[in-house]
């Protein structure tokens, strides 16, 4: 057994003289190794040098802004955390890299027979084309303008913008538009914790009407799967990444789930849903919205699967407008335009259904007629790019914005022949929480599915099927079935989104309400302009968001150039100020004791009114409440999905009737002595939350009454604020006509990270100062292409 050694105060004076030579020979190299990685900034610096192999420092573009070098190496650490703040993200990990081309322009469009003049489409269809990429992979997707005088830019639903702020697409926040002749390459950066089912739309005034495409985030690879993430090749001395063009590598896998996936199934197929006006265009339904007097388009006369739904077209209004009924696919002279859309399966085999709220307006109810039995009920097992525990329903509610999955389960041959259907059934669409249409689409069973089983019909040269061509082109719905039959189990506050759960393991835990760190207020409400306008708005606390108005310079542009003033946390706290907020937007049982609701509830708007955004900080956990206010004209409330674009955060609570801070803690602590069982007690991690409209729902001739002191239901959305994150978005109602009217507000998270010139503002450019966030210096400026630095 070894002695003990005495203190170090007794020993020698030669053994004290070695030890200081020992910690200084150790300490001194870690501590200038520990200097040389530092992190500038606990989000590893946004902006990275375009050139990690030349680590030798260029001339910056100045492209007349002036941008500051970075000493060191601006990378940080060498840990697996980019931001520091444990989410295990690291944006400097190696990825595959994968490439598309898109091009925005317009055309008329007949998607129920009937047209739709000046429709923005994306490749010349609508929808566009389905993009698929792998979780882990760097995606590069390069949008061009084509159209020959309106702007655009592309918006990828759902996915978060983790150290990536300035390619989230939304016009003025992130980025300039994009001019027609231009392009823009936006670098999207996935980690492996985010598969799922998402959607890209424009995000230019009305043009996600019809400029929308589903984008399918699938599992990450097995290792025999998997491309080489690093350099495969040198050229010139300068590493080249794995590049691949495109998706055909993943579309020959018909969206088989991946050997490493929580579910298992033999194929994909692809339900993108949409609402369609006949006889306008986008910028006719635009220029109604924001008119004086106000014009309302009315609801949609079509409810659409992948861009289509039968349709009687109306020969004698297009005869006014010299046009005439089509009689077959302008793209294919075989096949009938006006045909219900179509979904293909082979019998015994396993589907994941990917549902993609994709429509402008309607909130829709879906389920599959005279087919779902117990064996064979819809299996929810993903919502918004998250994994779900299985949840069985018979149908399915989607609100604008929202995506779901669940498991098919086909039916065997001898079951379909005992069903008698000629193996065709039909999937019911219903109108909810508004007046409107119903619609169809056919599910065919078929002998071989290896083409596309999404294709809104059958060819009889690719396909056998036991409902043969001609058999399935005569299939109608059943005749005793009025046009608006209600036919799907009524709306209900919340749907079953109560009980819904997280995948262990796949999706990230809701912070527990002790986590809370503030509490923030929406109201959201509907206004006339002024006393004596008659134009519309949607007004949140009391100010509608206008892209074209709100701010001079995009704001994230701005937090780069400092052009405008930046937002101030401080502004936000002063005293006055957060009085004035406290009487204008509580109730009066909430308002009578300021400085104790602060106290107890932690309410802090943290809301700079000079440059009109909501300020949050790393670790924050905020619970977001939005509050449906009764219209200021008619006293009652309608439906609204909000998405927030940052990241996604878990669904709280929804509840009806009025709100006030003792409703929300009671709530609470109602649903967290359920202890998961329902109750959204084990709530759900999702990009888009509804607030449904009860009391006083519009479509059904309600109103609030008392409308000054009550409400029309109420959400609380639970964000947490992660380094990662750092950047400008959106929150917003997802009906497209809302967000035109003004239903937005503005989020600035870690805004301090962008502190301007003589702060960290050099820290988010390259290092060799030919980029920001990798994208070339056009970005800062309007009316520039601009390019992915790689």
């Amino acid at each position: 057994m070894s002695r003990p050694q005495p203190p170090l105060a007794r020993r020698g004076p030669r053994a004290l003289l070695f030890l200081s030579l020992i910690h200084i020979l150790v300490l001194v190299p870690l501590l200038a190794s520990s200097l040389a990685n530092a992190s500038p900034h606990p989000s590893r610096a946004i902006l990275r040098r375009a050139d990690a192999a030349h680590p030798k420092q260029r001339q910056p573009q100045s492209n007349g802004h002036a941008v500051n070098k970075v000493s060191g190496n601006g990378k940080g650490g060498a840990d697996d955390d980019d931001d520091g703040d444990g989410d295990g993200y690291d944006f400097d990990a190696p990825r595959p890299i994968r490439r598309f081309k898109l091009e925005v322009g317009s055309k008329t469009v007949w998607s129920d027979c009937n047209p739709m003049s000046d429709a923005p489409v994306i490749n010349g269809t609508t929808p566009g084309p389905t993009i698929r990429v792998r979780a882990g992979e760097r995606v590069l997707i390069n949008v061009t303008n084509v159209h020959p005088s309106e702007p655009t830019t592309m918006h990828w639903h759902g996915l978060s913008m983790r150290l990536n702020p300035a390619s989230d697409g939304t016009p003025m926040i992130s980025q300039w538009t994009i001019e027609p002749g231009k392009s823009f390459e936006y670098d999207i950066r996935l980690d492996e914790r985010e598969p799922g089912t998402y959607m890209y739309h424009t995000h230019v005034e009305l043009g996600s009407m019809t400029a929308y495409g589903a984008l399918i985030i699938e599992d990450a690879p097995s290792a025999a799967e998997a491309k080489p993430a690093g350099p495969k090749a040198k050229a010139g001395g300068k590493a080249t990444p794995s590049i691949t063009w495109g998706d055909e590598d993943l579309q020959r896998r018909h969206g088989k789930s991946a050997p490493g996936a929580p579910y298992k199934y033999h194929q994909d197929r692809i339900l993108a849903l949409g609402d369609y006006w006949r006889m306008t265009s986008p910028a006719n339904i635009s220029a109604g919205l924001a008119a004086n007097p106000f014009v309302w388009p009315g609801n949609p006369q079509s409810l659409l699967v992948n861009g289509r739904q039968r349709g009687e077209c109306n020969a004698t209004a297009l005869a006014a407008r010299s046009l005439q009924c089509p009689t077959s696919s302008p793209s294919d002279a075989t096949k009938p335009l006006c045909d219900y859309p179509e979904i293909r399966v082979q019998y015994g085999k396993t589907y994941r259904f990917r549902l993609i709220g994709s429509q402008t307006l309607m909130y829709i109810s879906l389920g599959i007629l005279n087919h779902t039995v117990e064996a064979n009920r819809l299996e929810l097992i993903e919502a918004d790019g998250s994994y779900l525990s299985p949840a069985p329903t018979e149908y399915v509610e989607v609100a604008p914005g929202q995506r779901y999955s669940w498991l098919f389960r086909a039916k065997r041959r001898d079951e379909v022949e005992r069903d008698a259907t000629a193996g065709v059934y039909w999937i019911r669409m219903e109108s909810r929480w508004r007046t409107g249409p119903s619609g169809w689409a056919r599910l065919v069973y078929v002998d071989d599915d290896s083409q596309d089983g999404n294709d809104a019909r059958l060819s009889s040269a690719s396909t056998s099927s036991s409902a043969n061509d001609a058999t399935v082109g005569k299939a109608s719905p059943p005749a005793s079935i009025t046009a608006n039959a209600t036919l799907l189990p009524k709306e209900k506050v919340g749907w079953i989104l109560d009980r819904l759960s997280p995948l262990r393991g796949h999706a990230a835990p809701c912070p527990p309400d002790s986590a809370v760190t503030r509490t923030v207020i929406i109201n959201a409400q509907q206004h006339l302009v002024s006393p004596a306008s008659k134009a519309v708005q949607w007004w949140e606390n009391g100010r509608a968001y206008d892209e074209e108005r709100s701010t001079p310079v995009p704001y994230l542009v701005n937090l780069y150039t400092g052009k405008v003033p930046r937002p101030s946390l401080s502004r936000s706290r002063d005293a006055a100020h957060v009085d004035d907020e406290a009487h204008r937007l509580l109730h009066a049982s909430d308002a009578r004791d300021v400085a104790a609701t602060m106290e107890r509830y932690r309410w802090s708007q943290g809301f700079d009114d000079v440059a009109g955004v909501y300020l949050a900080q790393p670790g924050e956990v905020i619970d977001i409440i939005i509050i449906n206010r009764p219209s200021n004209i008619s006293s009652n409330v309608e439906v609204h999905p909000w998405h927030m674009h940052a990241s996604k955060h878990w669904t709280r609570l929804t509840r009806s009737g009025t709100f006030s801070f003792a409703a929300y803690a009671s709530a609470l602590a109602s649903s967290a002595a359920q202890g998961g069982r329902g109750a959204y007690s084990d709530p759900i991690p999702r990009d888009t939350t509804s607030v449904y409209p009860s009391p006083g729902a519009a479509y059904l001739n309600q109103t609030v009454s008392s409308p000054q002191d009550n409400d029309g239901g109420w959400s609380v959305l639970r964000y947490k604020v992660s380094a990662s994150n750092a950047g400008v978005f959106p929150l917003h109602c997802h009906i497209t006509f809302h967000l035109k009217m003004g239903m937005a507000v503005v989020w600035g998270f870690d805004i301090d990270a962008f502190a301007g010139h003589g702060g960290k503002l050099d820290r988010f450019y390259a290092q060799t100062g030919d980029s920001v966030e990798g994208l070339s210096l056009g970005y800062l400026e309007p009316g520039h292409d601009v390019a992915a630095v790689l």
